[in-house]
């Protein structure tokens, strides 16, 4: 349940990043959608590089125990908290 909660959380933090981007770059004159573009991009490499992170400090065996480890970033991440 409280995986639950955390994704919940995580995903309204970024749908409210996307639409504040949104709003700012429509005030300040820029393309609205690169800019939210941008952002998703941004927030998907963070998700990625943290399950790597992860993987790569605190689990290293398992990278070479099974390399597809890699491709899944549903488990275990890093430093999200930054």
């Amino acid at each position: 349940m409280r995986n639950a909660v955390f994704a919940g959380l995580v995903v309204a933090a970024v749908l409210a990043a996307c639409e504040l981007a949104y709003r700012r770059a429509r005030k300040v004159g820029l393309d609205p959608r690169r800019v939210v573009d941008a952002t998703l991009w941004a927030f998907a490499g963070g998700f990625v590089l943290s399950h790597v992170t992860v993987l790569a400090l605190y689990e290293p065996d398992l990278i070479f125990e099974n390399p597809l480890s890699l491709f899944m970033v549903w488990d275990g991440m890093s430093s999200y908290g930054g």
